[in-house]
Parts: structure tokens; sequence; C-alpha cells
């Protein structure tokens, strides 16, 4: 039987390891920072995080998605 996703709890996951991203990346640049340390920052496994995120990269275009939606919806607000 397959397991219920609490769509919730899935983005508040994914949340979590988007910050914890933001933090290696400010500390060692993207290229310093390895899914190890995102993983430890975010106080998950690595299966953790390839379950969200199938690369470095991946995560990297989600940031990059996460920040433009914002900037839009900030736009949005100020018309």
């Amino acid at each position: 039987m397959a397991r219920t996703v609490d769509p919730a709890r899935h983005e508040a996951r994914r949340l979590v390891i988007i910050d914890a991203a933001l933090t290696v990346f400010a500390e060692h640049g993207y290229d310093g920072a390895t899914t190890a340390a995102i993983c430890r920052q975010a106080g998950i496994g690595s299966g953790t995080f390839f379950h969200y995120f199938p690369t470095k990269l991946a995560l990297l275009l989600a940031i990059l998605e996460l920040g433009t939606a914002e900037v839009r919806l900030t736009r949005r607000g100020a018309s």
C-alpha cells in the first residue's frame, strides 16, 4: 500500500532543505557546497535530500524559482 503524502508537511520539509542550502551556499559558494553539508545543516539523511531534489542543481533551480515567485508577488502587491 502506498504511503499518503501530507502536502503541507512535504512543502515544509522542502523549505527546510532550501533554507539549509541557502546557508551552505552562502558559507561555501555553490561549488564548495556539498549535498552532505546541506543534509547536515537540514538535519536529514541523503535519501531524504534526493527524494526532494535529484541533484544539487535541481535544488539551486528550486531556490531561484522560489525567489522569482516572491518577486512577482511583491510586484503585484506594489501595483
